[in-house]
């Protein structure tokens, strides 16, 4: 878990924090101090921010604007903006445009959903992203770079990233069969359901609960051998 050099870090920010910022104090207490979740809601999303140089505070200021309801910690030299709406479709050009529009070099991670039951849900992502993302070369990261990084590089990590990544598609087994099944046909969904012996509209919800709970489009072939990569042995 979080070094106790981080957690003294945490403390002290809590002490400088302004009485207003209600649900950034609870949310660090909740990641660091083993506090309640700061509302009842069963998840949340967040993105890990990682500039290079240069004045943040607009930029900041501008993400904060533009996910709704949502606040950034400081954890570990990376601002976490976390937020609660639904996924943004197309996140990856829209990230890559604010970096341009501010010309601005940083960057950025974007998780799906994280189950709030857990608070060593968010330290495993973000220990995975520091730990396999944190690279120039990855302007733009989500589930699917990390889930190759990881399995190349630490195949127990992936053991433990899967019920985190998947969420509630974790004990669908037929998910298991679908990809495999997509991949074995070229991405043919009609033929793939064929295969494994289910409806075709089945198939298009599954992958579509897929793409909800992991934001992995299994539509896509890096992404579908991405779940398989998340998804073997399981």
């Amino acid at each position: 878990m979080w070094s106790q050099e981080t957690i003294e870090k945490v403390k002290k920010r809590l002490q400088s924090l302004r009485f207003t910022d209600i649900k950034i104090k609870a949310m660090y207490e909740y990641l660091f101090l083993g506090g309640p979740f700061i509302d009842d809601a069963e998840y949340y999303r967040f993105v890990v921010i990682n500039f290079k140089k240069g004045n943040n505070k607009p930029i900041l200021k501008f993400l904060s604007e533009l996910f709704h309801d949502s606040f950034i910690l400081e954890i570990e030299n990376h601002y976490v903006l976390f937020y609660k709406e639904q996924q943004i479709d197309d996140i990856k050009n829209l990230m890559l445009s604010v970096m341009e529009d501010f010309s601005l070099p940083f960057r950025v991670f974007v998780s799906s959903k994280v189950s709030s039951s857990n608070p060593n849900n968010f330290y495993l992502l973000f220990k995975s992203y520091c730990d396999f993302l944190d690279k120039d070369y990855y302007a733009f990261s989500s589930n699917k770079e990390l889930i190759f990084e990881v399995f190349q590089h630490d195949r127990e990590r992936i053991k433990e990233l899967r019920p985190v990544i998947l969420n509630n598609c974790y004990q669908d087994h037929q998910i298991v069969l679908i990809v495999k099944a997509l991949i074995n046909n070229d991405l043919n969904i009609s033929q793939a359901a064929n295969e494994i012996y289910l409806h075709r509209n089945t198939v298009n919800n599954k992958i579509e609960l897929v793409y909800q709970e992991t934001q992995l489009n299994i539509k896509h072939f890096t992404d579908v051998l991405a779940m398989y990569l998340l998804t073997l042995d399981k």
